[in-house]
């Protein structure tokens, strides 16, 4: 089964970025952003798959853009609970943080030779 990550997207201001991603990044970021469509992650899911499959979220202590707070509330639901001391896209600011996870779980995930 494969694992869900939630590391939060690329869809808010670009000064979210700023607190971690040098200018160049921001700047490839930023040219990534796309409007948000009105309700946009305000239904109700048919189905939640981080409680189906292995699951890993991941809290930006230093998010601007959604509350550390709430997001630990939030986590507090996910078998699995990271916190970096980052900003709203570590994805962005530090990809070495992502990838160091994405590792991990994979390695985890497939039997040794």
């Amino acid at each position: 089964m494969a694992a869900v990550v939630l590391v939060h997207g690329l869809y808010h201001r670009p000064e979210h970025f700023a607190l971690v991603a040098e200018r160049m990044r921001t700047a490839w970021a930023v040219g990534l952003l796309r409007a948000q469509a009105p309700g946009c992650g305000r239904g109700i899911p048919e189905r939640h798959s981080w409680k189906h499959a292995p699951s890993t979220y991941v809290v930006c202590a230093q998010d601007r853009a959604i509350d550390p707070g709430l997001q630990r509330r939030m986590a507090s639901r996910w078998p699995d609970v990271r916190e970096w001391q980052t900003g709203h896209s570590p994805c962005v600011g530090q990809p070495d943080l992502v990838v160091e996870l994405l590792q991990e779980l994979l390695a985890a995930t497939i039997p040794p030779r």
